[in-house]
């Protein structure tokens, strides 16, 4: 009996000890299941694939040209004075301006060089961008100084052809436009954008012509016209 409780003091004053011994890690890495690292190595590569090499953008410059249609009068006139108010032609322009990851806020000059009257603006854009890879889908607004370049004579009516050096076209112009960009590089993309403009100008009085009575109501005031256009582009963008 005594030899049994002796041998069990001494069990149980080992276990005691050896339970308050601490033995330092193991100095080799423990292996990573096989599955784990199938895992990681499938993020890094997703990783790898949605970047795409294409690195943060600071500045976009980018120049412009297609085709497009101008009905000025398509919201309605008043004592406009014009004959043809609604032509096609090319159109071109050029931009530049400054991005912050998915927003882009800049200047942009373009032209409508239509077939009976050309057209200008010249103002800002912001536009909201939706980086996908190497693709950059594309939505934002323009809001410009629009003016009228030139015009044919045979646009104006028969009343206004004597008053071609008076007339002027003047005012704002609004586009909403949308597109998408493929990035070849850091450096330079490609693209294609439609817009569709809307126009409010107006045009001081005119000055009567010999014989022409200065009362008649299209040389006694001014006359405005709203109006809409469509351009389809395609660009050229250089970033940095």
């Amino acid at each position: 009996m005594r030899l049994a409780l002796a041998v069990g003091a001494l069990a149980l004053v080992s276990t005691s000890a050896s339970a308050q011994i601490l033995f330092p890690p193991s100095p080799f890495p423990q292996p990573v299941p096989s599955g784990a690292q199938s895992r990681t190595s499938t993020d890094l590569r997703q990783s790898q694939n949605e970047d795409s090499g294409i690195g943060l953008e600071w500045v976009y410059i980018n120049a412009d040209i297609g085709g497009g249609f101008a009905s000025l009068g398509a919201l309605g006139q008043s004592n406009l004075g014009l004959a043809k108010s609604s032509a096609a032609g090319m159109v071109w322009g050029v931009g530049a301006g400054a991005r912050l990851l998915f927003l882009t806020l800049g200047a942009r000059m373009r032209n409508y060089q239509l077939a009976d009257f050309t057209l200008w603006t010249i103002g800002g854009e912001a536009a909201w961008h939706a980086k996908l890879g190497r693709w950059d889908p594309t939505v934002g607004l323009r809001a410009s100084y629009g003016f009228l370049g030139s015009i044919d004579a045979e646009a104006f009516s028969t009343a206004t052809s004597a008053s071609q050096k008076d007339f002027q076209l003047r005012g704002l112009n609004l586009e909403l436009m949308g597109g998408v960009d493929y990035y070849f590089n850091s450096y330079i993309s490609v693209g294609a954008e439609l817009g569709v403009g809307f126009w409010f100008l107006g045009r001081p009085k005119l000055t009567a012509p010999t014989g022409a009575a200065a009362t008649d109501v299209l040389y006694a005031s001014g006359g405005s016209t709203n109006g809409m256009s469509v351009a389809g582009t395609a660009h050229v963008g250089l970033h940095f």
